[in-house]
């Protein structure tokens, strides 16, 4: 409110601020100087953050089976398995176990066969996110 146009808002804005100051006992020096731990502090957690972001890009790019470079929407069982079992990389651990033990079976029970369409939805999506 220091930047208002009226001089009343700015004045009472002012005495106010003034009032916070004073009411922690601190001089106006001290509230404008910077706290060199803080900054500090705030270096180093930048630097650890620039390190954890290049850390994470290095896994990304050097993690898990490359992934299919299309997409193909499935129609039959079959190759909804078979495109389930490509996209692997994009599975939690119970998924791609399901989706393994789904290539040994001539037939899909109707639980099973609603799993897959929800796997192959999710995979969809992803494509659809990678441009593909």
């Amino acid at each position: 409110m220091t930047g208002s146009a009226m001089d009343g808002e700015a004045l009472n804005a002012a005495r106010l601020a003034n009032q916070l100051v004073r009411g922690s006992r601190l001089t106006w020096a001290e509230v404008l100087q910077p706290d060199r731990a803080v900054i500090d502090a705030a270096n180093a957690l930048l630097a650890e953050n620039r390190s954890l972001v290049d850390e994470n890009e290095r896994l990304r790019k050097s993690s898990g089976p490359a992934l299919p470079a299309v997409w193909a929407t499935p129609y039959d069982d079959n190759e909804k398995i078979d495109t389930a079992l490509a996209w692997t990389g994009v599975l939690n651990a119970w998924e791609r176990e399901f989706t393994v033990s789904l290539a040994d079976r001539k037939r899909l029970t109707i639980k099973q066969r609603a799993r897959l369409d929800q796997l192959i939805s999710k995979i969809a999506r992803i494509a659809r996110a990678r441009g593909l």
